[in-house]
């Protein structure tokens, strides 16, 4: 396993960590560096971002508010979020991918490219104003398009709809009753790493109502940080999906 890890490193990845379970017994190792440039070396305790595993957690805090009857799944975005898009798209298609809403990744082509604009705090209004500048992928409804624009869109409904950052929404509707203890969407501190793999992300500062990013920490699906215990224990959105 340490050759496998150490291999992953060789291929270019600033870290690898990884986590072996055989009925009780377990084993968890890591290779490679904190941070691209570091000399600090990766360790398994370190926590990760999870980067687009959030956006099943994020759909199961909208799935909560649906039961809840705080809204509908087929709901316009525009009784919503009025104004906010020029077509009319649905909830459901923004969980789907089915919204034919541009993704805002589109023209980054390659890690460099992405890390340029790392130091380039973003709102997540900025965001789908740049996505909305690019042509539709389709009519709403008409075809799947992976983008991460929609987990944008609903994380501002998200924080519209439960009056708190999707962060805090996050923390009380799904880490704190599914005891993730070591899982964390952090609030981050202007040109400071935050503890853990870093990667090609950097942390940059975040509001309680109004979140900014850089680069690397696009919409609700880029912040999310866990460890190996956690992932281990086996999330599952599923769990999330009842009331708390």
């Amino acid at each position: 396993m340490h050759a496998a890890l150490d291999a992953l490193g060789d291929a270019g990845s600033v870290a690898a960590v990884a986590q072996v379970r055989d009925g009780e017994s377990s084993w968890s190792g890591a290779a490679g560096l904190v941070e691209r440039g570091a000399t600090e070396p990766a360790s398994a305790d370190d926590p990760v971002r999870i980067a687009s595993v959030t956006k099943a957690m994020v759909a199961a805090v909208v799935l909560q508010l649906v039961d809840e009857g705080t809204m509908q799944l087929d709901q316009p975005v525009d009784e919503l979020l009025p104004g906010l898009l020029t077509k009319p798209v649905t909830v459901r298609q923004l969980l789907d991918h089915t919204s034919g809403i541009p993704d805002y990744l589109v023209g980054f082509d390659s890690a460099d490219q992405i890390s340029s604009r790392a130091t380039t705090a973003v709102t997540d209004d900025q965001l789908i104003a740049q996505a909305l500048a690019m042509p539709w992928t389709s009519e709403p409804g008409q075809g799947f398009s992976y983008s991460n624009t929609n987990y944008v869109v609903l994380g501002k409904i998200v924080a519209d709809l439960d009056g708190k950052s999707v962060g805090q929404s996050l923390q009380d509707r799904i880490f704190d009753p599914l005891d993730m203890t070591a899982t964390t969407y952090p609030v981050l501190q202007p040109r400071r790493r935050p503890s853990g793999i870093a990667g090609l992300d950097h942390g940059r500062a975040e509001s309680r109502h109004r979140p900014t990013r850089a680069a690397g920490h696009r919409g609700p699906d880029r912040r999310t940080r866990v460890d190996l215990p956690c992932v281990a224990r086996g999330w599952s959105p599923n769990h999330a999906l009842r009331r708390w």
